[in-house]
């Protein structure tokens, strides 16, 4: 490997764009919550009272029972027990009291918390008479407090704020991602390519493999090395051609002084020139498993939803032990990592597919395993893709970039994956089982990008001989 020339600060471009997303999305849900809290204020005061007429009516019916069998109103024995209980079962109820026809308190219960009133809405009171016998003989009132504002943060706030935070994670790490793909990998071929001129090394060229038109510095100065490649070829042609014509040695002699002057110390190539391809593969085998990993996790925890604890746990265990066996069985193929990577997606696919239709105990099982097929593959795709890069020394590529692909296996497995879970959970009540798909469809998109030229995700590594004892 060719040392790497001294790299300038590395610019903070992924995490400002990802605390500044994370940022925005807060405040846009803040101020989403206080515009639907404050826009539904009419509806929430009808649904009040409405609750609370019907509360008070349950009351009275059961005081107008206990009348139809002639005990008089003031003789009732167990209603302060009643309202107690009611106001036990009923969080939202402030107090009850039962008036007599003259509207005299004869009962009443009170909760005994006192309540912020700075922290829910305005308390509603309706009152229902007690009719019996044609006449009313008493009145129920009943005071009830709506939802108040931390209820509304609790219930719709909170989870959409946690969203917030989870996709904006999931916008930071591709972000990430997606610059140590792109702008880091040109600025890095940029450095090589300035080296090499500086160096006087006009034998190879430097390129990537892929091309953007709003940066186009690496292919301007390829296209410069290769015209000044073939200047120089031409000047040798030319002097050859004059040194066969000219009849005296001594301007012979000045011609090949005068080419090896304008040369200096400068290496040029024989023949073709040397190309050295700069790619960063380690982010793009991140994202694969970060994208598996999660969708591992999906598929999984729908099953919990669907089955329990123990059902997953097993479907948990039975993943593991296809991921091992799967990539025990591919570890020695030669296809190349695009392969690998390719079919591994395409199962989680099917794995986060199957519950739709084979919703059984068989069927969540064999979307477990998988699941876990899918997840061997590719963690073969990214083995083999390392295989891939040490059998090629002419390209440039970063070798401290192996711990990329674990991390994203962690981020995946054990921290997006059961975040987003987590977040369907407690937001929706559940996890759709399709759900499980959605990751492994987007490292297909991300896949389907990665099969230029000469790129590693294309290259077959050396086949392996029979391990030695």
């Amino acid at each position: 490997m060719t040392p790497v020339p001294k790299q300038r600060p590395s610019p903070r471009t992924p995490a400002f764009l990802g605390w500044t997303a994370l940022l925005i999305l807060l405040l846009a849900g803040a101020l989403m919550s206080v515009a639907a809290w404050r826009s539904l204020a009419d509806a929430r005061a009808a649904d009040n009272r409405a609750r609370a007429e019907l509360l008070a009516q349950s009351v009275g019916q059961r005081i107008d029972r206990a009348l139809a069998f002639g005990i008089p109103l003031a003789r009732l024995a167990g209603v302060p027990a009643l309202l107690q209980q009611r106001i036990d079962l009923h969080a939202d109820i402030e107090n009850i009291e039962v008036l007599d026809a003259a509207g005299a308190v004869l009962w009443s219960a009170q909760r005994k918390a006192a309540v912020s009133q700075a922290l829910h809405a305005a308390s509603t009171t309706v009152g229902t008479p007690v009719v019996s016998g044609g006449r009313s003989v008493a009145s129920v009132r009943l005071r009830i407090r709506g939802p108040g504002f931390v209820a509304f943060l609790r219930d719709a706030t909170l989870p959409m704020l946690a969203g917030s935070v989870v996709f904006a994670l999931w916008a930071w790490a591709a972000a990430v991602l997606a610059w140590r793909c792109g702008p880091m990998v040109r600025d890095r071929a940029l450095r090589f390519s300035i080296a090499d001129i500086e160096a006087g090394r006009f034998d190879r060229l430097t390129l990537v493999l892929q091309r953007r038109v709003h940066d186009l510095r690496v292919q301007r100065l390829a296209r410069a090395v290769r015209e000044v490649q073939e200047i120089q070829a031409r000047a040798r042609r030319l002097v050859g051609s004059l040194r066969q014509t000219e009849p005296q040695a001594e301007r012979r002699n000045l011609l090949d002084q005068r080419l090896a002057e304008a040369e200096g110390g400068a290496v040029y190539p024989a023949a073709a020139p040397l190309l050295r391809r700069v790619f960063s593969p380690g982010p793009q085998a991140a994202w694969l498993g970060l994208l598996a990993g999660a969708s591992c996790t999906l598929v999984l925890a729908a099953m919990f939803a669907r089955a329990g604890l123990s059902a997953a746990i097993t479907a948990a265990l039975l993943a593991l032990l296809a991921a091992v066996v799967c990539q025990a069985l591919t570890r020695r193929r030669t296809a190349p990592a695009m392969s690998s990577a390719l079919a591994g997606l395409l199962t989680l696919v099917l794995a986060g597919l199957l519950p739709l239709a084979w919703s059984g105990r068989t069927g969540l099982s064999l979307a477990a395993a998988l699941a876990g097929a899918g997840l061997g593959l590719t963690i073969a795709a990214t083995t083999r893709l390392r295989q891939v890069l040490q059998a090629r020394p002419d390209d440039l590529w970063p070798e401290n970039e192996g711990w990329m692909a674990w991390a994203g296996w962690l981020l995946g497995l054990a921290v997006l994956g059961p975040a987003l879970a987590l977040l369907l959970w407690f937001g929706a009540g559940l996890v759709a089982p399709g759900l499980g798909a959605v990751p492994a469809v987007l490292g297909l998109l991300g896949l389907s990008r990665w099969g230029a030229t000469r790129s590693p995700w294309r290259g077959r590594p050396a086949p392996r001989g029979p391990d030695v004892p």
